[in-house]
């Protein structure tokens, strides 16, 4: 598996527009089939992706595999909780729970890991500036057809 992206956490003031935004996600990932191997790959974009616009997650995980679980905490803009049991919703809620301990963020974005094109600036400034705005409460995505 590739090595997490050389860009370090501290460097996202070079990349400004989400230090008040925490992600928060779920993951289980274990590597036994095809498809399994694809999920992992696009988890770890994201996650790289995260670490290259400078945005904080908190990561609950269900009993991934240890390399996974090591690629995670190798990164410094991650929180991994483990949530072995449980739902899927409580996953997601105890993923939150943590989230909101940071007194900074002001916004609270759920994505699912395997999503890794969403996590661009692109995608995510609009979102987030709904937000700021008060324009909306709830921001949520749609996903649109490649041209």
């Amino acid at each position: 598996m590739e090595k997490p992206p050389e860009i370090t956490f501290e460097q996202k003031e070079k990349e400004p527009g989400f230090r008040d935004v925490v992600l928060f996600t779920a993951t289980l990932q274990k590597i036994d089939d095809d498809v399994s191997r694809a999920r992992e790959i696009a988890a770890r974009k994201f996650f790289d992706n995260t670490v290259r616009l400078g945005i904080r997650c908190v990561v609950t995980d269900g009993g991934s595999d240890e390399s996974f679980i090591e690629y995670l905490k190798a990164l410094n803009n991650i929180k991994v909780v483990h949530a072995s049991g449980g739902t899927a919703g409580e996953q997601r809620r105890a993923a939150l729970n943590v989230a909101l301990e940071y007194d900074d963020a002001n916004y609270f974005l759920y994505v699912d890991p395997e999503k890794d094109d969403f996590i661009r600036r692109e995608t995510l400034e609009p979102l987030v500036l709904q937000l700021r705005e008060n324009k909306t409460d709830i921001a949520v995505s749609r996903r649109r057809n490649k041209e």
